[in-house]
């Protein structure tokens, strides 16, 4: 008992859970319901069975300390009896994940075991499964063959979730028949995340598919192309509510051999709402969306490095139910700077106009969008809805000039989205109050605010105006905003503290009002913050 994983986190669970009769089965079930590796388990046990013995490695917080961690093993073998214990605190274990050596470089608890052990409990296990009540399964660390036979004795009937990751193609064979045993001895699992590295498992995975209908979300990552029966047979799941795909083939190529594009014959996903694909070109979540038919998806998630915008988007519109979608997030990573050097058009922000029910619009993209004034306020006009709004580009790696990036959006094309969109709470755009001046405010003569917007990020290529009236725009703009955030890489360092004053005056207006607590704030103090006069 007093080796409980949340003991130190609980002292009060704990001391319930020992003195009160009443409360004693609730508190160990919250208790041991996260349980990260066998130590804990083990040390329930007879403590002439096992022994710890102290091992480092170099600690990444400090490299020149090394960090310690235990190597546990059996010092004799198991009898029935030593199992008591462990069954009367393995069923109240819900959630079960491996600990690695990375943990304990962060400074964290890890314990390690030996081959011998994990092959000593699986030969003298009293039941099948040694933790018989487990709902959420991760075993995406294991490395050696002896951890594929491991997972066989931690998968029970009752797991709902199961992470599982295969990189090492010599034990191909111990991770396929680990994935075929699921759709036997999982009839109920809801969820599934596989990562495979060099190895295909795709006939023992057609299995599961074929065995386990009760599937809901499905995650796949891997580098080898997907056989298109596999994307028909996941269309048939009629439970399957959200699919997860990250292909990193090196041809590009998704599908062997290549999907039908006849539309009356493509795959029909009717019970998808969530579909996320991640690639390291755009022509993969192309092929992906192009492959099937989506009726009714209201959240579309890609990420890429490059590829053309404009031919995803008509192929969303063409394969997805317009009216349905409502999230739209579209990424490119950092490293995709050196593959994508232009602007996306803005007649790109005019597809989004095609789908009149999305809420929360995500385009992050190596230099920006750069929606013109007259852009952003059609946008703004047919999608009123709009409650979280990004469009600015991503972090930029060293300051670029004014005709490279541009220099944002007017204070007047903000004004009309803010007052068009009344639920938008949150809102990350490039900006231009360089030329806000005393009237800035007055927005056609209307005194017009957002109860909703509580949040504000300026991208890189926003110029920034006087502090003060800025702010004050903005406040008045925003009754409730509780944070400006700017991207600060790549803006110059004249840009850099013009904004860090806007923010800190943000900061010492809600110290002052009592909604928020003075802390030592990391940006420079400004010394006519507390003269200023508040709207």
């Amino acid at each position: 008992m007093a080796n409980a994983p949340e003991l130190e986190r609980n002292p009060a669970l704990y001391a319930l859970a020992t003195t009160c009769t009443d409360f004693r089965d609730p508190a160990l079930d919250l208790l041991w319901r996260k349980q990260k590796g066998l130590g804990n388990l083990i040390k329930c046990m007879p403590a002439d069975l096992w022994q710890l013995h102290k091992c480092y490695v170099w600690n990444n917080a400090s490299p020149y300390h090394r960090a310690e961690y235990d190597r546990l093993s059996f010092k004799r073998e198991l009898n029935s009896s030593d199992w008591y214990r462990w069954d009367f605190y393995a069923r109240r274990v819900r959630e079960f994940g491996p600990t690695t050596r990375a943990d304990a470089r962060s400074g964290g608890s890890h314990m390690e075991m030996s081959k011998a052990t994990y092959w000593t409990l699986m030969e003298h296990r009293p039941h099948p499964g040694i933790l018989p009540n487990v709902i959420e399964l991760d075993w995406r660390w294991a490395y050696s063959r002896v951890k594929y036979r491991f997972g066989h004795v931690l998968i029970a009937p009752s797991l709902k979730s199961l992470s599982l990751a295969f990189r090492n193609p010599e034990t191909v064979e111990d991770a396929k028949a680990l994935v075929a045993a699921l759709s036997q001895s999982c009839p109920s699992l809801h969820t599934l995340k596989l990562q495979f590295s060099d190895v295909a498992v795709f006939d023992e995975l057609s299995d599961i598919i074929s065995g386990v209908r009760s599937l809901r979300e499905f995650d796949l990552e891997t580098n080898r192309s997907l056989p298109a029966e596999l994307f028909r047979q996941l269309s048939s799941l009629p439970e399957l509510t959200s699919l997860v795909l990250m292909v990193w083939t090196p041809d590009h190529l998704v599908f062997r051999p290549q999907t039908c594009t006849d539309a009356s014959q493509l795959p029909c996903f009717d019970s998808l709402r969530s579909l996320i694909v991640n690639s390291d070109d755009l022509s993969t979540p192309t092929t992906v969306i192009a492959a099937g038919q989506f009726p009714d998806l209201q959240d579309l998630s890609v990420a890429s490095d490059t590829g053309d915008v404009m031919a995803l988007f008509q192929v969303i519109h063409a394969h997805c139910n317009p009216m349905s979608l409502q999230k739209l997030r579209i990424f490119r990573p950092e490293y995709g700077l050196k593959h994508q050097t232009r602007t996306e058009p803005a007649s790109t922000l005019r597809q989004l106009r095609r789908f009149p029910n999305l809420q929360d619009i995500h385009i992050q993209v190596p230099r920006g969008i750069q929606p013109s004034d007259h852009d952003l306020e059609d946008l703004a006009a047919e999608l009123g809805q709009i409650v979280n709004l990004y469009l600015a580009e991503i972090l930029a790696m060293s300051p670029r000039s004014e005709d490279e990036y541009g220099n944002g959006v007017s204070l007047r094309a903000l004004t009309t989205l803010v007052e068009r969109c009344p639920r938008l709470e949150r809102l990350t755009l490039d900006i231009d109050a360089s030329t806000i001046d005393a009237q800035a405010t007055q927005r056609s003569g209307k005194h017009i605010t957002n109860s909703n917007l509580k949040s504000i990020r300026l991208g890189t290529a926003s110029r920034p105006g006087d502090p003060g009236r800025v702010l004050a725009f903005l406040c008045d703009l925003a009754p409730k905003l509780q944070n400006i955030g700017f991207d600060y890489s790549g803006s110059s360092p004249e840009d850099r503290e013009a904004w860090q004053k806007v923010v800190w005056r943000l900061h010492c207006k809600r110290v002052r009002a009592g909604k928020e607590r003075e802390y030592c704030y990391s940006l420079p103090r400004d010394t006519n913050s507390d003269t200023e006069t508040d709207t």
